[in-house]
C-alpha cells in the first residue's frame, strides 16, 4: 500500500473571496421603532402648542385602547369558562381524573403544610434563634386583615 503526500507549491497560497450581500431578515424591526417614536416624542414635546392634536390624537387612543382591554378583561373569565367546559366534556373518563386531580390537590396541600408549619419555622430559628410560633402569632393579625379585605 503505498501512500501520497501531496503538498501545495510554497508559491501557491489559498485565496479566499469575499462577497458582501444584502440579506432580508424577517421580522420587526424592533429597536428602530423604539428610536424612532423616542425621537417622536421629543420632537412633538418641543413643538408645544402645535403639537396639541397630536396629543389629543395619543390620549383618545389611549383611551380607547385601555377600553378595550376593559372588556377584554371582563370577558375573559366567561371564554376561560368555555375553554375549561371543552376540555372537562372531552374527558373520556371523569371519575379517575377527578381522584388523580384530588390526589394532585392533597400533595400539594400537605407540601405546602411542611414547608410552612415545620421547614420555615426551622430556618427561622436556626437564623435567629428566636421561637418562630411567637412570629407567626404577630403576623396572623396581618394575614387575617389582607384575607377579609382581598388584598395582595
Amino acid at each position: 500500500m503505498e501512500v501520497v503526500n501531496e503538498t501545495l507549491a510554497e508559491s501557491e497560497e489559498p485565496s479566499f473571496t469575499v462577497t458582501k450581500t444584502l440579506q432580508f431578515k424577517d421580522g420587526m424591526n424592533v429597536l428602530g421603532l423604539i428610536g424612532f417614536f423616542i425621537a417622536f416624542g421629543i420632537v412633538m414635546g418641543k413643538m408645544g402648542e402645535k403639537a396639541k392634536m397630536m396629543v389629543d390624537f395619543f390620549n383618545i387612543l389611549n383611551e380607547i385602547v385601555m377600553k378595550l382591554v376593559i372588556m377584554i378583561m371582563w370577558y375573559s373569565p366567561f371564554g376561560i369558562a368555555c375553554l375549561i367546559c371543552g376540555k372537562i366534556v372531552a374527558i373520556k373518563d371523569l371519575e379517575v381524573v377527578a381522584r388523580q386531580l384530588g390526589m394532585y390537590m392533597v400533595t400539594v396541600i400537605t407540601g405546602l403544610i411542611i414547608h410552612g408549619g415545620i421547614i420555615l419555622p426551622l430556618m427561622y430559628f436556626a437564623i435567629t434563634r428566636k421561637n418562630p410560633f411567637s412570629f407567626l402569632a404577630g403576623v396572623f393579625q396581618a394575614w387575617i386583615t389582607a384575607l377579609g379585605t382581598a388584598s395582595r
